[in-house]
């Protein structure tokens, strides 16, 4: 196991001098009291992973059908909207064909009386009732009113595709949640922007009350939401940060004391830590030591999934959804709080905010609680 690594901190309301170590875990290992035979313990995990692989391949099936089902309703939708114009303007055109059809067949009307007048014996006053009878015919005849406008394709495509999308986002499950942070959760060095969605280290506060929320030792604030239930998922921007950490805590984490990042302590992590040697490691803080991530690129945008109920909490690069890291069946017993750290400033560096961001469609509340 490797050696716990001590740092000094002051806590900033009592000038305490603190030793305390950052190693998130110190877990050791149950010792085996027995062996299982080999083939029997590979035979049950065999049939465990086609029972978890069947019941995950339903699960994504069942996504996938809602959003069939969603795509189906609006093209249904789309086309009988198109059919109802259609049938209005057809309609419109059959009303002024039979409205020219009858002109026409007054106009033959009144050419079979001017030809029978035309065949009497001319004389002047026949010649000026004949006058008469055409002028009379010119007022009969009316327009026929302007061809019906063509239906207009941008009311049906247009960027059908980008329109579809936006409504889809109604029934994402989970949607994408705003999430806020909680000023009287956060260090004191830790600046929060007036709308609730940004922070960053800084000088420290003054006159900031010691409240019980408040941590007091760690650069961390919460998520003004508690989560009991549900699915949720926001997305927060990390930037070109070299640290910084994202996850959820319980309610009832210790915010005065010592803590570790992992979940004996209440937290379900992930963090990007930046070394003494001056490299940056990505790490899911669990309570094993194998807990480093490789990553093909730094995400820049971090999506953070909580599905209360199953105990999973997942971490994705947002910028192309690659999953990250999961913590599994978390047996969460109180609700629990979003969790950012943006980390102390290094050499001048990582001073970027944490940033949490919601697509352009706007916020939106998941409906799957």
């Amino acid at each position: 196991m490797k050696a716990p690594i001590l740092q000094n901190k002051t806590n900033p309301f009592t000038g305490e001098s603190l030793t305390f170590t950052t190693n998130h875990s110190l877990f050791v290992a149950p010792e085996r009291t027995h062996a299982r035979h080999p083939l029997s313990v590979n035979r049950k995990a065999s049939s465990h992973q086609q029972e978890r692989a069947g019941d995950l391949e339903e699960m994504v099936t069942a996504e996938f059908g809602l959003l069939r089902e969603f795509l189906l309703e609006e093209e249904v939708h789309i086309k009988e909207k198109l059919q109802k114009q259609k049938d209005e303007k057809l309609n419109q055109l059959e009303e002024a064909l039979t409205e020219t059809t009858e002109q026409i067949s007054q106009m033959e009307s009144r050419a079979d009386q001017l030809h029978l007048k035309l065949t009497e014996e001319e004389n002047p006053e026949q010649l000026k009732g004949i006058k008469d009878f055409i002028g009379g015919a010119e007022s009969w005849f009316e327009r026929p009113s302007e061809v019906v406008q063509d239906l207009q394709s941008g009311e049906f495509l247009g960027p059908l595709q980008y329109r579809t999308w936006r409504k889809m986002s109604s029934v994402f499950q989970p949607a994408v949640k705003a999430v806020t942070l909680d000023p009287d959760t956060a260090y004191p060095c830790l600046w929060v922007s007036p709308c609730r969605t940004s922070v960053q280290m800084g000088k420290i506060q003054p006159n900031l009350p010691n409240n019980p929320e408040r941590f007091t030792l760690y650069n961390i604030v919460l998520g003004s939401e508690a989560f009991s239930s549900g699915r949720h998922y926001w997305e927060v921007e990390v930037g070109s940060k070299t640290a910084w950490g994202l996850g959820v805590a319980t309610a009832s984490v210790n915010r005065k004391d010592e803590i570790s990042l992992c979940p004996e302590d209440g937290f379900w992590t992930l963090v990007l830590r930046h070394n003494a040697d001056g490299a940056s490691e990505y790490e899911a803080c669990t309570d094993s030591e194998d807990s480093l991530l490789h990553l093909s690129s730094p995400p820049r945008r971090v999506g953070v999934y909580l599905d209360y109920s199953c105990g999973d909490v997942g971490f994705y690069d947002a910028g192309n959804m690659s999953h990250l890291f999961t913590f599994y069946n978390a047996k969460f017993k109180e609700p629990v709080f979003p969790y950012f750290n943006p980390w102390p400033i290094i050499n001048g560096n990582n001073r970027e905010p944490l940033t949490i961001v919601t697509p352009h469609w706007g916020a939106m509340s998941s409906s799957s609680e």
